[in-house]
C-alpha cells in the first residue's frame, strides 16, 4: 500500500506496543508511535489489533473503527470496511453532536455506579448491588486480549499478597467460562459476552478498571491498561480507608 499509495489516500500513523527493534524490523515508511501499554487504542474504541480509524483534517473522527486487516486496508483505500467496498464520504460520516466521535463517557468519582446483572462461572446471576458493603475493583476484561493475558500473572501475584484494605476484584469479561477458569484466578468472574457493561462505565477496551465504594458510588477515575489498574488497586489499599476518591493515574 505504501509503494502504490492511491491518490488522496490518508496518511498512516501506526500506534504500536512493540519494541523499537521490532517496529524497525517491519520496514514501514509510515510514522510509528510507541505505545507499550496500549493506552491510546481504547480511547478510540480499539480493543485489539489490528484496528484503525480515520481522522479528518480538523482532527475529528471520520469513520467507524475498522477491525482486522481487510477492513483496515479498505479504510486506507477510502472504502467502507462495513459495506464491502462502498466509498466513504467523509462529510457524511463525521459524527454529529460534539464532533469527537461516539466513545463512551466515563463515569466520574461520586457518580452512582451503573447497575448490571450478569452470570458468574457457575451460572448464578450477580448484580452490582451484590457488592454493596465492600469496596470493589471492577476490571473489564477479554480473555482474547493479549494485554489481559500478559496481566494474568500479575493479578495472581496480587491475589496472593493482597494488602489489608485492598478492594474485592471482580472481572467483567467477554471470554467464555472455560477460558476464564483456565486463567486460574481466585476472584469473581462475570460473563459479558457482548461487552455490554464496559461501555456503560466508559470502558471501550481492555483491560480497564474502576473502583466502586461500599455505598455503590464510583470511587476512582477509569484506569486504562494493566499498570494503571494494578496501581489503582494498590493505591486504594493505602489511601482508600480515608474515604477519598482515588485517581487512576
Amino acid at each position: 500500500w505504501e509503494q502504490q499509495r492511491p491518490p488522496q489516500a490518508p496518511k498512516i500513523v501506526v500506534f504500536s506496543s512493540g519494541s523499537p527493534h521490532d517496529i524497525r524490523a517491519m520496514g514501514l515508511r509510515s510514522t510509528v508511535i510507541e505505545d507499550p501499554s496500549f493506552t491510546y487504542g481504547p480511547r478510540f474504541g480499539a480493543n485489539g489489533t489490528p484496528m484503525a480509524v480515520l481522522l479528518d483534517p480538523e482532527g475529528r473522527v471520520a469513520s467507524s473503527v475498522a477491525g482486522g486487516a481487510p477492513a483496515v486496508l479498505a479504510l486506507a483505500r477510502g472504502e467502507s470496511p462495513d459495506t464491502g467496498g462502498q466509498v466513504i464520504r467523509l462529510q457524511d460520516s463525521l459524527p454529529r453532536g460534539n464532533g469527537h466521535g461516539s466513545a463512551p463517557v466515563a463515569v466520574k468519582p461520586g457518580d452512582p455506579a451503573p447497575t448490571f446483572r450478569l452470570s458468574d462461572l457457575n451460572g448464578r446471576t450477580v448484580s452490582a448491588e451484590d457488592f454493596r458493603g465492600r469496596t470493589t475493583l471492577v476490571l473489564f476484561w477479554n480473555t482474547g486480549c493479549g494485554f489481559c493475558q500478559r496481566m494474568v500473572a500479575e493479578l495472581k501475584a496480587w491475589e496472593g499478597s493482597r494488602m489489608p484494605g485492598a478492594p474485592e476484584l471482580v472481572l467483567v469479561s467477554s471470554g467464555s467460562a472455560d477460558e476464564l477458569r483456565a486463567m486460574g484466578l481466585r476472584s469473581t468472574s462475570l460473563l459479558d459476552p457482548d461487552f455490554v457493561v464496559g461501555p456503560i462505565y466508559g470502558a471501550n477496551g481492555t483491560p480497564m478498571g474502576v473502583l466502586i465504594d461500599p455505598h455503590g458510588t464510583i470511587a476512582s477515575d477509569l484506569a486504562v491498561g494493566a499498570d494503571a489498574v494494578l496501581a489503582l488497586a494498590d493505591a486504594y489499599a493505602s489511601d482508600g480507608a480515608a474515604g477519598l476518591p482515588v485517581a487512576a493515574g
